[in-house]
């Protein structure tokens, strides 16, 4: 379960990392492209559940299956996200070509698009390789079944992800946002960090709702509870857990806070274990509780995300150094596949921290839960349910996880404590050591970023270095004088920008990004009426090659400098409309408001 919760972060990190990349097809092809990936996919599904199937009848023990299900459920998931990138590059192609559509909702309609695309991934794996499943869990599923389980248990966490973009959607929207303040936008750190609390704390309930739980009451749930109460412990109740109809042997906890917290336990575990042997269940979810556990995940996982922020500038140095190893001429021609390197990246260190990182910290906490319900239940109850769970679920004792320690690592760890009385305390030792050096490493991370500026100490100086070098080769590459002017405008040299540029022009009077920044350029100087004349016809033919957000505000602000303001607010709103939720909404928005002001004092009557 863990795995699939963690392969849809990546996924959802896929969809939200990727998103102004496009390859250059036509929007035909692009949809031909994703229909054949998807039934690429679901051939390759198919072939290896028949092989596998035809193998695992010949097999007595079912470890090796178990171990090929959940190999092939790795594989198949990561080919999956893939795919899943690919759809989003062929998305994105099609997108491109709707110049005129609102930014914003586009970018709604492809989050929208990635989820479901995601989910349609996963869920032919799931139907096809049920068989697979049934013969490895020894348990008796259809293949639909197998499925709506399955949606049920993930699609509720995709939740807060969902409500997320609604919101962005709805703020994108909404009058009242031009009149907030920078860090109470949607898109500030400050909202996300408090709305991602507050999600936290809030969502247990809607979850139990959208999973079916059911409170428990009985002589037994009670004797349970008389023993959560005696160890001091608060919550709201203990409840059934209903994934895969109450089959699997497991419980759970969700929930921070103690109002807000929930013991989830299936109906196979209740069956199948002792009283004693449930308060050690519930001794270990208590432990998850008490020792913080789901805030320490929270913090692990926000530190993280802070960390990829904070080095955008240096991944991107690391991308550019590589390639300019091998080819430099990348730089220029092929821009796109820079991109695609980097976000190949991003998603690579993602799944790397999870899978090692987060992955370490999570199978240590799951030994602390098992040595404190070791002490307050005994070693004798954790152990006996740990092997009724792992004989009666047809799990191998020796199968572990990237999440889990093996079941029979975990019944070693807890007969250690009996032998050692210090092992538990040694163990929560290695865990804040362990901490301590992960928040030292960011910290490390943190404090080179601020003192040495990649991008323009490093970044900027490398890939001026590239370029000038390949000009050497071929001085009248227009494409190489443009990039070349768009570094030099970024340092802020803007003479030798505004030379590079006029040279591009020269070679290609039609190229709008050199046409807008040239413009730009002599529009911030407002030496002339001439100069402004000519800002503005500059400004006029990059819209009309290519009409970007980006040149209509330029265009905009070049009819306000000629003093036709009535024109101006005509392309800015157009400019607002076209960015709607973007990063440069909001700068936008205040401009057009500068605008009507100006529109406004002018038709005043002079007293």
């Amino acid at each position: 379960m863990i795995a699939n919760i963690v392969y849809m972060i990546i996924a959802i990190s896929c969809i939200e990392i990727s998103t102004d990349i496009n390859i250059p097809i036509p929007p035909f092809w692009a949809v031909a492209a994703s229909f054949l990936t998807l039934i690429v996919y679901l051939t390759i599904v198919k072939i290896v559940s028949s092989f596998l199937d035809k193998k695992a009848a010949t097999i007595v023990d079912n470890r090796g299956v178990q171990e090929s299900y959940n190999q092939f459920n790795t594989i198949f998931t990561t080919i999956a996200i893939l795919s899943l990138c690919l759809h989003l590059l062929f998305f994105n192609s099609v997108a491109q070509s709707l110049q005129h559509s609102n930014i914003a909702l586009l970018h709604f309609t492809r989050k929208i698009y990635g989820l479901f695309i995601f989910f349609t991934y996963v869920s032919i794996f799931w139907y096809i390789f049920s068989k697979i499943y049934n013969r490895a869990f020894d348990v008796n599923y259809t293949a639909k079944n197998f499925l709506k389980q399955n949606l049920r248990l993930y699609i509720p966490l995709s939740v807060p992800y969902l409500l997320i973009i609604a919101l962005e959607e709805i703020f994108a929207f909404l009058p009242i946002s031009k009149h907030m303040p920078t860090w109470m936008s949607i898109d500030s750190w400050i909202f996300s960090f408090v709305f991602v609390i507050l999600f936290f704390l809030f969502l247990p309930p809607l979850v139990l709702r959208l999973w079916g739980c059911k409170k428990l009451e009985s002589e037994r749930i009670k004797t349970l509870e008389k023993f959560l109460i005696e160890n001091g412990f608060s919550y709201k109740g203990i409840y059934t857990w209903p994934i895969f109809e109450g089959k699997i042997l497991t419980a759970g906890i969700i929930g921070p806070v103690p109002w807000l917290r929930y013991i989830l336990i299936t109906e196979s575990i209740l069956d199948a274990l002792t009283d004693e042997e449930l308060k050690a269940v519930m001794a270990h979810e208590m432990a998850h509780a008490k020792l913080k556990h789901m805030w320490l995940y929270l913090l692990i996982l926000f530190l993280f995300s802070s960390f990829l922020w904070n080095c955008q500038d240096t991944i991107a140095y690391f991308v550019f150094w590589i390639v300019g190893l091998f080819d430099p001429s990348l730089f220029i021609e092929g821009s796109k596949f820079i991109e695609i390197t980097t976000v190949f990246i991003y998603l690579l260190l993602i799944f790397f921290f999870l899978r090692y990182v987060f992955g370490y910290f999570m199978r240590n906490f799951e030994r602390q839960a098992d040595l404190f319900a070791a002490r307050l239940a005994g070693s004798r109850n954790i152990i006996g349910s740990l092997e009724k769970i792992a004989f009666l679920s047809g799990r191998s004792k020796d199968l572990p996880s990237w999440h889990h320690f093996s079941i029979a690592e975990r019944i070693d760890a807890v007969r250690n404590t009996e032998k050692d009385s210090t092992y538990y305390r040694a163990h929560n030792k290695k865990l804040v050591i362990s901490f301590a050096i992960f928040l030292l490493f960011l910290g490390l991370g943190f404090y080179a970023k601020q003192s040495f500026n990649f991008n323009h100490v490093l970044l900027l100086d490398l890939y001026s270095a590239v370029i000038e070098e390949e000009l050497k080769k071929a001085p009248d590459n227009p494409k190489l004088l443009l990039a070349l002017a768009q570094i030099s405008h970024e340092k802020g040299d803007e003479k030798k920008a505004e030379t590079l540029y006029e040279q591009v022009l020269l070679k290609n009077p039609n190229e709008p990004l050199a046409l807008n920044n040239l413009a730009w350029i002599i529009l911030k100087r407002k030496e002339s009426d001439s100069e402004i004349s000519r800002a503005l016809e500059l400004a006029q033919r990059a819209v009309e090659m290519d009409r970007q957000p980006a040149f209509l505000d330029t265009l905009a602000e070049a009819c306000f400098a000629k003093g036709d303001i009535e024109e101006a607010i005509k392309w800015q709103e157009e400019a607002l409309f076209l960015s709607k939720g973007t990063k440069d909404e909001k700068a936008f928005r205040e401009k057009l408001t500068r605008f009507q002001k100006a529109l406004d004092t002018q038709s005043k009557p002079t007293q």
